[in-house]
């Protein structure tokens, strides 16, 4: 049986910090913060109004699995997404698992670092540009022996409450990236992938003027997306999620 998707959280215990397009984000307590990943989907600005299955599950575990890995190239704000170790409210609401992670807080600096491995961009800035591209080149190392390529990512970081920089939000996710599969790479063409550009490119073909709101998508472009995702993860962690 196939999972519902989940649009909407709510979770009257602890205070709503911030709905974003994809995540909502609530107060714990004074240091800890807890991230929960719908199935929400957005493209060119917009939310859209069909989610997307499973969506939440795979962004909280491929980040995860990379907060892990990346983390003695900088620290970050992830704690666990251990379930029976979150709060006690969080563990009530059933559909926050798989998708629910508890952080450490930090003021996030309003800059998003963008690293292009395939693509020129319009220059670097000198802002985190090291541990950046570290972290970036690690990521696609790894990520090309599993057959796929990361062509692009977006990191964001913060200061914890010592003054410590943290990398934070979510890190090299389907949503925050584009992964193209290796084995059918041509350069100088729009490549398939794994990520959301397959959303965007049915948008492209209906006429829409990308201004809310924004059009349903196809039982079956919503299902292929999901397959996408979780086919990501697969490649990347070895595991079924």
């Amino acid at each position: 049986m196939t999972a519902a998707a989940l649009s909407h959280t709510s979770l009257p215990e602890f205070e709503l910090l911030k709905r974003g397009k994809v995540r909502d984000v609530y107060t714990v307590d004074a240091d800890h913060l807890l991230i929960v990943a719908t199935d929400r989907i957005s493209a060119f600005d917009c939310i859209l109004p069909t989610p997307i299955a499973r969506k939440g599950e795979v962004l909280t575990s491929l980040s995860r699995f990379w907060f892990e890995k990346l983390r003695d190239i900088v620290p970050n704000h992830f704690i666990t997404t251990d379930f029976a170790r979150l709060p006690a409210p969080v563990q009530r609401a059933a559909d926050f698992e798989k998708r629910s992670m508890l952080v450490t807080k930090a003021e996030v600096f309003p800059v998003e670092c963008v690293v292009r491995g395939y693509l020129v961009g319009s220059g670097w800035k000198d802002y985190l540009r090291e541990t950046s591209i570290r972290l970036y080149n690690e990521a696609r190392e790894y990520a090309r022996q599993r057959g796929i390529i990361i062509a692009d990512t977006k990191f964001e970081f913060g200061r914890d409450k010592d003054g410590k920089i943290l990398l934070v939000d979510e890190a090299l996710t389907p949503d925050s990236s584009r992964f193209w599969p290796a084995e059918t790479y041509i350069p100088g063409r729009s490549q398939p992938s794994f990520d959301k550009q397959f959303v965007r490119d049915y948008l492209e073909t209906v006429g829409w003027d990308k201004k809310p709101p924004a059009p349903e998508l196809p039982t079956e472009v919503a299902a292929s997306t999901t397959e996408r995702y979780l086919e990501a993860y697969r490649l990347l962690t070895g595991k079924e999620l």
